[in-house]
């Protein structure tokens, strides 16, 4: 039973860990792509190092070990998809990076599609670990688009 609890525990933690990146990606798609935000550098930076933040605080949760890797040992196959999501934890963190640098003087065109770049990654990032905690444990998802619906914003 206490196993139980703590795998409930775990897949709660992950469902408010994505519900803050959502919360914190939605405010900087207000500022990237509100009318009157544009060519704020200073709110979107804002909004923009809020997002990383929340993105630093998930990743390190999820370095501690938790729900995903317990996804994996249950379910073994699930390993090598865990690997490749992992690795890509540091191109989301360089490509933020970068958003962050160029939002003081962007350009709205160019800057809105790095942007949409970066929100692709992201997003199938996010369902990638959805699809995997489905995977092992069935049920519901922990607040992210499943993977057909990430594709869509390819």
């Amino acid at each position: 039973m206490g196993d139980l609890f703590n795998l409930h525990a775990l897949i709660e933690r992950q469902r408010t860990s994505h519900d803050g990146i959502r919360k914190a990606f939605s405010a900087v798609e207000r500022e990237i792509f509100n009318s009157e935000s544009r060519g704020n550098g200073s709110l979107i930076r804002t909004a923009l190092v809020h997002l990383e933040t929340t993105l630093n605080a998930h990743f390190a949760e999820e370095l501690q070990g938790g729900c995903l890797e317990e996804a994996v040992c249950l379910v073994p196959r699930l390993s090598k998809e865990l690997s490749r999501i992992e690795k890509e934890r540091a191109t989301i963190s360089e490509r933020i990076e970068q958003l962050i640098e160029r939002a003081g003087g962007y350009a709205a065109e160019d800057f809105q599609s790095s942007f949409r770049r970066f929100a692709v990654l992201l997003r199938g990032h996010e369902a990638a670990e959805n699809w995997i905690i489905q995977s092992a444990f069935g049920g519901d998802d922990v607040g992210t688009a499943n993977r057909q619906t990430a594709s869509e914003f390819e």
